[in-house]
């Protein structure tokens, strides 16, 4: 899926049965913010007072299980996120501008993003967005990549970066659902995705019509509720 696509807000050809509130599903077109011009250092102290302004993240990590082997869990900051995007790169079909990797650490929570290695080797990444949705004060977990490396994709470390989000999201209480749209001819992301817990919410009509090559250009939108799994 792209994620300069799924900016654009086309309108949704209708909502399938079994789901409600279709409104929540597209929101208006989401640009991160414009760099600020650079700053002029004219006295003693003006550098510190620059650095300041730049948002400092402490990385964090966290060891967990998945299959059989040991895995970082590790946020994404400004050092790091090279990393993620030469995985994104090798695997999937589209290519990321600069303001996405920026936006990544600098605009969205720490929780959101996370890259997965396995003896200090990037092995997949999950970056995502906290946006509306679509009624007063509620929001959701939106999933803008997730990549895992070929060689790495039966180990479950995609749903283990899946979960990773989840579970932050829910205990920080600020996100509802999860989602993401797929293509609609994608069956092994859908089942991947049907296996993590998500619906189909709606399909979208020429929801890809404008990136060149994708045929379908159709998608589903994908929600999840937050909270225990049924």
């Amino acid at each position: 899926m792209s994620w300069d696509a799924a900016q654009r807000g086309e309108a949704a050809s209708g909502e399938l049965e079994g789901e409600i509130d279709l409104a929540d599903a597209l929101q208006p077109p989401w640009l991160p913010p414009p760099l600020p011009p650079p700053p002029v250092l004219e006295a003693p102290g003006a550098a510190a007072a620059v650095c300041a302004s730049v948002p400092v993240r402490v990385r964090t990590e966290q060891r967990v299980q998945c299959g059989g082997y040991e895995i970082v869990l590790q946020t994404i900051d400004a050092d790091n996120v090279e990393a993620l995007r030469a995985l994104n790169a090798e695997v999937l079909p589209v290519t990321y501008n600069d303001a996405f990797y920026t936006s990544v650490w600098r605009d969205h929570g720490p929780e959101l993003s996370c890259l997965a290695l396995v003896d200090g080797a990037v092995v997949g990444g999950i970056a995502c967005r906290l946006e509306a949705a679509g009624e007063a004060g509620q929001q959701r977990v939106y999933v803008m990549t997730l990549s895992v490396r070929e060689a790495w994709r039966r180990a479950g470390i995609g749903s283990r970066l899946v979960e990773a989000i989840a579970e932050r999201a829910a205990a920080g209480g600020a996100a509802g659902s999860m989602c993401l749209h797929v293509q609609t001819s994608n069956d092994a992301a859908l089942r991947f995705y049907g296996r993590a817990g998500f619906h189909v919410h709606a399909r979208i009509e020429r929801y890809y019509a404008h990136n060149r090559g994708v045929d379908p250009p159709h998608a589903f939108f994908l929600r999840r509720l937050l909270g225990p799994r049924q």
